[in-house]
């Protein structure tokens, strides 16, 4: 049990400070709260067996994720922007911007970073021209997108010279794998907890008496779309024998119990199209399981009644309405025609004041083609990279794309940044993660 404790301990520490800021009475201790809790990060860091204080601040990031929508002074604070996820990202900049100044002149302009500078420019470009001539400005979004390429850029040039371990690379794999299960536990709580009168964290019973469930201050798309992407991982560990296949099934259930549960369809979506997609081409065409036709059938066959219940579920429940996005999205399409290369300026909506639910659209109409362009090269280069060295989260980081065409904002998601970052890890690392059985899931 000692044991137990001593290898999951951050995941206990994480545990403790999501209960913190989901418990309603911790609200009156607002001033105290951030106290708290920084004491607990502040140990949680010391304790970490990491040598490397940029891996020991991505693990606080790893960790910050069931808070990362909520303010470090509670629920009730409107300064949500200062969260712990933010905090922790902050750090991890001026760390790598430390341990890489006197390597400035070693890094390598290669194509990735070029585009990477290239798309910043864009964004910069952008934004100064329509707040100069359109007077339009929404700078908490500008700073959003910058943090993100800046932390991007920075993590790939970082790691690319400093090889993380094969070890290093599946301890912070299995952690992010134990947070989603930890926000999926949350969620089912969550909801039993409101089966019977008690409402704790962010929910919302429509009208139509649909309820959704959103931790704490949880976006219900982007929580939805987090639960399911930790499938894929679960299905690296079996196929590598890090878990059993009882215990991986209830774990894939719960997952998808839980992002039923948000009520967003984004995530279950998503996870359909790319689970069918990677059965196809994985299973069927390039067998890379190496396993008999049988076999082979009997997965893809198993892939397809999954996709199919679930799409059946979505379709008893809230259906496949567009909910008046389709209006938005053509209203988009027209107003990035009249200003195709910088666009129509950061915070742009549409009718009934709504961001375009779709990740092409939306960039295209915000920042136009100087920025769309280059950002979606830079994305796509990054992903065809890990790709090669990692399938699992390759398909992960897939999920959240194809979710990414049904929701606004997916660069503000947070888990995204965290995905793309495993990804350069694991480009970097010293051996892939597929060729390695490491720690367990279930320890």
């Amino acid at each position: 049990m000692r044991e137990i404790i001593e290898k999951n301990k951050g995941i206990f520490f994480a545990t403790g400070i999501f209960l913190l800021y989901l418990i309603p009475t911790m609200e009156k201790l607002s001033v105290i709260l951030p106290v708290i809790a920084s004491m607990i990060w502040f140990y949680t860091y010391l304790s970490s067996d990491n040598e490397n204080r940029v891996m020991k601040i991505f693990n606080l990031m790893v960790y910050s994720l069931p808070v990362s929508f909520v303010s470090i002074f509670g629920q009730q604070s409107k300064l949500s922007y200062i969260n712990w996820f933010t905090v922790f990202l902050i750090i991890l900049i001026i760390f790598i911007l430390i341990g890489t100044k006197d390597n400035i002149k070693k890094i390598k302009f290669d194509l990735i970073v070029k585009t990477l500078i290239v798309t910043m420019v864009g964004l910069i470009i952008s934004y100064v021209l329509n707040l100069v001539f359109k007077n339009t400005k929404n700078s908490s979004q500008f700073i959003m997108i910058m943090l993100f390429l800046l932390t991007i850029l920075l993590s790939y040039t970082y790691f690319k010279d400093m090889k993380v371990g094969k070890k290093e690379l599946d301890k912070i794999l299995t952690s992010y794998s134990k947070i989603i299960v930890l926000l999926s536990v949350g969620i089912v709580v969550q909801w039993v907890l409101y089966l019977n009168n008690i409402k704790v964290g962010r929910l919302i019973h429509f009208s139509n008496g649909r309820l959704a469930l959103g931790l704490i201050n949880f976006d219900f798309s982007f929580l939805s779309l987090l639960l399911v992407n930790n499938i894929f991982y679960i299905f690296y560990a079996v196929s590598k024998k890090k878990i059993k296949i009882s215990y991986a099934l209830p774990i894939v259930g719960l997952h998808l119990f839980a992002s039923y549960l948000t009520s967003a369809r984004t995530g279950l979506v998503a996870f359909v199209i790319v689970l069918f997609l990677s059965a196809f081409v994985y299973v069927i065409l390039l067998n890379v399981f190496k396993i008999s036709l049988r076999k082979r059938v009997m997965l893809f066959s198993g892939a397809v009644i999954v996709s199919l219940v679930i799409l059946y579920i979505i379709a008893s429940g809230r259906g496949f309405k567009g909910s008046g996005r389709n209006r938005i999205n053509v209203e988009a399409v027209a107003d990035f025609m009249e200003s195709p290369i910088i666009g129509k300026g950061l915070g742009w909506m549409g009718y009934g004041f709504i961001v375009p639910h779709n990740f092409f659209i939306q960039f295209m109409v915000q920042a136009g083609l100087i920025f769309l362009v280059p950002l979606t090269m830079t994305l796509t280069l990054l992903l065809n990279e890990i790709r090669k060295k990692d399938t699992f989260l390759f398909l992960g980081i897939c999920v959240s794309f194809v979710g990414a065409m049904f929701i606004p904002d997916i660069l503000n998601s947070r888990f995204f940044l965290v995905q793309y970052m495993l990804g350069i890890i694991s480009v970097n690392s010293n051996k892939g993660v597929e060729n390695e059985k490491n720690s367990s899931l279930i320890e």
